[in-house]
């Protein structure tokens, strides 16, 4: 009776090829987009009878920014900063937020070229964000009672290699380092630069 008979290098290959294709069809664990929140931090309680957001800044929605394309932008995630942390607690005055600039530009960077760049990683696009806000509190009068103003930036690159949802977790990690810095700053000038119009 004839048999079958198969190398070993034969059998690995074809183990390889399944495992190959099982891995390729396997779904990709979806990143979580849940919106970052403030409610950690107390409430900052301002003596005026409204909020009011103005987005001066408007994206473009072309390349090179792509803030309109991630999860959720800058703008996004400082309209939930505000509604998690300022309420507004008096009975006259207004808080007005502007938004001067929420964008993310992407950059693209120089790859590795030549047979050697064929078997390197190398890293593929740069993202800039930069989100620029300022709060003025206003009476009766066309100047304002009291203002501050804070920038904050924050720049990440990713590698050629990264997947979709590699990608969405380094946008969403990004902007949340940026409101890191921005909660702190801007409480901080809340409190040096409005400390009379906070209802304690």
């Amino acid at each position: 009776m004839y048999k079958l008979s198969f190398k070993p290098v034969v059998i690995f290959a074809y183990l390889m090829l399944i495992f190959g294709v099982a891995a390729c069809s396997s779904p990709t664990p979806a990143v979580s987009q849940q919106p970052i929140s403030f409610m950690q931090y107390p409430p900052i309680n301002i003596d005026v009878s409204r909020i009011d957001m103005i987005e001066e800044y408007k994206s473009p929605f072309s390349s090179p920014n792509v803030e309109h394309l991630m999860p959720y932008s800058p703008a996004d995630a400082m309209a939930l900063w505000v509604k998690d942390r300022l309420h507004a607690t008096g009975r006259d005055k207004i808080l007005q937020i502007t938004i001067k600039d929420a964008s993310v530009k992407s950059i693209d960077l120089p790859k590795t070229t030549g047979l050697t760049g064929l078997f390197t990683n190398d890293q593929d696009k740069k993202y800039d964000g930069r989100l620029e806000v300022e709060l003025r509190i206003y009476g009766d009068q066309p100047l304002s009672l009291a203002d501050t103003s804070v920038i904050v930036t924050r720049s990440i690159t990713i590698p050629e290699n990264a997947s979709v949802n590699a990608r969405k977790a380094a946008y969403i990690q990004m902007v949340q380092d940026m409101m890191k810095m921005l909660n702190d700053r801007l409480e901080a000038n809340i409190r040096n630069y409005m400390g009379n119009y906070i209802n304690r």
